[in-house]
């Protein structure tokens, strides 16, 4: 008698002998296309699509394995995404299919963990890592999974690991500051907040002045920037609509009016406030504005609050107000 998860694989899995014919038309028809220059241009074309629609294939089969786990058949998940992992034909990081197969990893880590097999789910996780440990994402997963899995050293070094890579991954800090908090090292807090609040990032910027979007970008640091947007001048509009990648505060926004012949200096104007997230212009469209605006930098309120307790018993309460100003106010989510 078939079992589920043999009925899941079978529908739409092909043997490995038809695969293997499949592969070897494709390749036939590559040497052809190579020594015959006459057809070489047409065959080439029809590799490529092969190619195309192999790869196509193999990704709708990774969805279908990610529908059993969104339907919670776990078992059956468990099983195809194993016989899947045998066949996929990634087995490096340099290859088209190469996210695809960290999806394979990932989705079997997933169906273990569900099904309560911890050391097989925290083993795909693993396999995951090691197949392209640049892969914060990769990190992360293996990181939650082991801290779910009460695995906390491995979990630690993780996500130690990944901020070493990315070192503005929020969820990442949450959860090291509260692995080193109930620890009780508040010097590792302080230590991994304070790298955290310095770290790179950028938002993008966008003012829509009619169908015209001007772009520019904003530090993440919670510090008021000056940003300028030239206008062309067939940018009609009286309004200005500002939005961002990110939560941005926009603390004023001023235009410049463009050079008129037989006027001396050029015109300005502060933009009043109109809507949500919209200015007002002159009628005359500016040939530029200026605009005021900071970004906060985003922390999980549990966090901060263990932050700020850390530094209370370091007996640094001025140094984590020094930077209290720059965060995103307390209870928003990163």
């Amino acid at each position: 008698m078939t079992s589920t998860s043999e009925r899941a694989s079978s529908k739409t899995l092909v043997s490995p002998r038809s695969l293997a014919l499949a592969y070897l038309v494709v390749l036939a028809g590559a040497v052809i296309a190579v020594l015959v220059p006459r057809i070489r241009e047409p065959v080439a074309r029809r590799v490529e699509g092969a190619f195309d629609i192999a790869e196509a294939g193999w990704i709708a089969r990774v969805e279908e394995g990610e529908a059993l786990l969104a339907d919670g058949r776990y078992e059956a998940a468990a099983a195809y995404f194993v016989d899947l992992d045998e066949r996929f034909p990634a087995r490096h990081n340099i290859h088209a299919l190469d996210k695809e197969r960290e999806r394979v990893l990932r989705g079997l880590g997933e169906a273990y963990e569900a099904l309560g097999r911890k050391g097989r789910a925290l083993d795909a996780y693993r396999r995951a890592v090691a197949f392209d440990p640049r892969n914060v994402e990769n990190h992360y997963a293996l990181a939650a999974a082991a801290l779910r899995l009460g695995e906390g050293a491995e979990a630690e070094r993780h996500l130690s690991l990944l901020l070493e890579i990315h070192p503005s991954h929020a969820p990442a800090v949450r959860d090291l500051i509260g692995i080193e908090y109930e620890r009780g090292d508040y010097a590792a807090v302080r230590e991994t907040f304070e790298t955290y609040v310095g770290a790179f990032r950028m938002a993008e910027v966008s003012a829509r002045v009619g169908d015209r979007v001007l772009t520019a970008q904003l530090p993440v640091d919670g510090e008021t920037h000056r940003l300028r947007f030239g206008v062309p001048e067939d940018a009609d509009s009286d309004v200005v609509s500002v939005a961002s990648t990110h939560a941005t505060v926009v603390d004023d926004v001023r235009w410049v009016g463009r050079t008129v012949a037989g006027r001396p200096g050029r015109s300005s104007g502060v933009a009043r406030l109109s809507g949500d997230s919209q200015w007002g212009l002159p009628d005359d469209t500016p040939a530029e504005i200026l605009m005021d605006a900071r970004a906060p930098i985003p922390i999980d309120a549990t966090a901060l609050a263990q932050v700020e307790t850390s530094y209370r018993n370091l007996l640094a309460e001025d140094r984590f107000a020094e930077v209290f100003s720059r965060l995103t106010s307390i209870g928003s989510e990163p």
